[in-house]
């Protein structure tokens, strides 16, 4: 069975992401606080556990595939889940080559790539409300340094994403 845990903040998992790792035979578990447990199930995920946890212990080195877009500590936390041969994938930085080199595992970061096409199919997705965005705050474009204060912990962080209104009130 192949394994695709997802290490993400609830606002970023997206039942497409759950549904096409799903597609491709994958048993997908997502790591999420414990308030958002059961948004992640209901979004596609086939498992939710917590990071740290008896549970986690238990998945040390049998993930086939890891993907990662929190960074930082959390990224270097999942390196040690990813089974030898498997694979880490990261959308917020570049994974550490040597450590990913010492755990014989392929580490790559990845970009989205933004054009017509995709963001056509996108948009056909929140048409379908087959794209649930959570969406834990929006704020005026002028408070742009208090959104940036929450992503970086000075502020509290709503659960979901945290928008900004460049429009206001057109």
């Amino acid at each position: 069975m192949i394994v695709c845990w997802f290490r993400v903040p609830l606002g970023t998992l997206v039942p497409t992401q759950c549904n096409s790792q799903r597609a491709a035979g994958a048993h997908v578990i997502a790591s999420v606080l414990a308030r958002d447990k059961d948004e992640a199930l209901r979004l596609g995920a086939d498992e939710v556990i917590s990071i740290p946890s008896e549970e986690a212990q238990g998945l040390r080195g049998t993930l086939d595939t890891a993907i990662d877009t929190v960074g930082g500590k959390a990224q270097k936390d999942l390196f040690a889940y990813v089974r030898e041969g498997g694979t880490l994938i990261s959308s917020v930085s570049v994974p550490d080559a040597q450590l990913a080199q010492q755990c014989g595992i392929e580490a790559k970061f990845i970009l989205v790539d933004v054009n017509t096409e995709n963001l056509e199919a996108v948009a056909d997705l929140l048409d379908a409300q087959q794209l649930v965005v959570r969406i834990g705050q929006v704020l005026p474009l002028g408070d742009a340094r208090q959104a940036h204060e929450m992503l970086e912990g000075l502020r509290p962080l709503p659960a979901g994403k945290v928008v900004l209104d460049a429009l206001g009130d057109l």
